[in-house]
């Protein structure tokens, strides 16, 4: 199953002709459990300004955040990061995690 979605250039394989699914559908299927089932109170898009949603919520910093892979978003963690608190990556990254700017969070 092919869906074509208005905001994306190519469309997306939902499901094989097997039957077996994608981790695009298996990751959709996970959000909606942490949402409904583990109560998630907000969740912000990654596509979209991270600081920005998270400001609006009305929190000036988060105390934990999970990069799995994609570190475009790293200027972003690092700015809402609480001081003392923890930025985790469960497997190599795309680029390197620069430490720099998190000294600033260390006092």
């Amino acid at each position: 199953m092919v869906v074509d979605f208005d905001d994306r250039d190519r469309p997306l394989l939902i499901r094989k002709s097997d039957g077996g699914f994608l981790y695009a559908t298996t990751d959709l299927a996970a959000i909606r459990f942490r949402v409904n089932e583990l109560g998630a109170d907000h969740v912000v898009n990654h596509r979209e300004d991270i600081v920005k949603q998270v400001r609006d919520l009305g929190m000036e910093h988060v105390d934990h955040i999970a990069i799995f892979n994609d570190m475009s978003h790293w200027e972003s963690a690092v700015e809402l990061i609480r001081p003392q608190h923890g930025i985790v990556s469960i497997d190599n990254t795309n680029l390197p995690m620069l430490m720099d700017d998190m000294k600033l969070k260390s006092s």
